[in-house]
């Protein structure tokens, strides 16, 4: 598995997803402020960045992003998130078939997070978190880390989700 051996270079041990992401939802604030404030505007007006700070705001973003709804989700509604085919990228339930192949390449290649809010689940495309994973990284630059990289790649996938039609 590509993405299993991309972690255990980079962070030792192996890939827990159900941490990870757990790991990336209890995280507070912006991973990288300067890349934030850069993408800024291709967030919908019903995002408040103001509230960043809050241990929550993660969580919240998150549960809007994948229900479509600003409000509480109720205990017995799954929220689904997915790795899209840990090898490959054509997981149909990822993007488009094959007649649309030049698209699906295009949200590969930037990383583009597939939300189903009628079915609540997000897709993420595994080959872009190997990517970031193996990426080189100074520590005078946003981001520094792989861990930062894939924090604010997710933190931006999620508010640029929220208040529009994400399915890929």
């Amino acid at each position: 598995m590509a993405l299993q051996n991309a972690y255990r270079v980079v962070f030792g041990g192996e890939f827990a997803f159900d941490a990870w992401f757990e790991d990336f939802l209890l995280g507070v604030g912006t991973p990288c402020p300067t890349l934030l404030d850069s993408a800024k505007d291709r967030f919908n007006s019903v995002v408040k960045l103001e509230d960043i700070s809050e241990s929550t705001f993660r969580l919240r973003s998150f549960a809007w992003a994948i229900s479509g709804v600003p409000r509480r989700i109720l205990d017995y509604l799954k929220l689904e998130v997915c790795l899209s085919n840990l090898v490959e990228d054509d997981d149909a339930q990822y993007g488009p078939g094959e007649e649309h192949s030049t698209s699906l390449q295009w949200y590969l290649l930037h990383g583009t997070c597939s939300f189903r809010t009628c079915l609540r689940k997000m897709h993420i495309p595994a080959s872009y978190l190997i990517k970031l994973l193996k990426a080189d990284y100074s520590p005078h630059s946003e981001p520094a880390t792989a861990y930062q990289a894939i924090h604010n790649w997710l933190l931006l996938q999620i508010l640029e989700a929220i208040g529009d039609y994400t399915i890929i």
